[in-house]
């Protein structure tokens, strides 16, 4: 019971550095949703804390981007390595777009299958 009233104390971020999620499997993570409306396609990120986790959004929240960024909101998504050189702006996974020139640290990019507001 100890360890689950320290996790409920823990701020309402859970992000994947460190291994928390695994590359492959499914994760859920929480954090502020930032969406980039630049060329050559617009992009999201997920942030919380110092931590930022790229996101492969379908283009439907894309389009809908004043309803989406900057909120807080959970997500659910397959886990995928994010390295990326440090000349590429974008890339596409399972043909959405991904920011590479942010979180360029990150381990992971999600794609993105529930998106839910907090």
């Amino acid at each position: 019971m100890k360890s689950l009233a320290l996790f409920l104390l823990l701020p309402p971020i859970v992000l994947a550095q460190g291994g928390g999620c695994k590359i492959g499997e499914l994760c859920t993570v929480r954090g502020v949703l930032k969406i980039f409306q630049t060329p050559p396609a617009a992009t999201a990120v997920l942030q919380g804390e110092g931590t930022c986790i790229p996101l492969a959004l379908s283009e439907d929240v894309l389009a809908d981007y004043k309803r989406w960024t900057n909120k807080s909101v959970t997500v659910v998504g397959l886990a995928h390595a994010h390295g990326v050189a440090d000349n590429v702006i974008s890339y596409q996974l399972e043909g959405r777009p991904v920011t590479g020139s942010v979180c360029r640290s990150s381990p992971i990019a999600l794609f993105v299958t529930e998106l839910k507001p907090e």
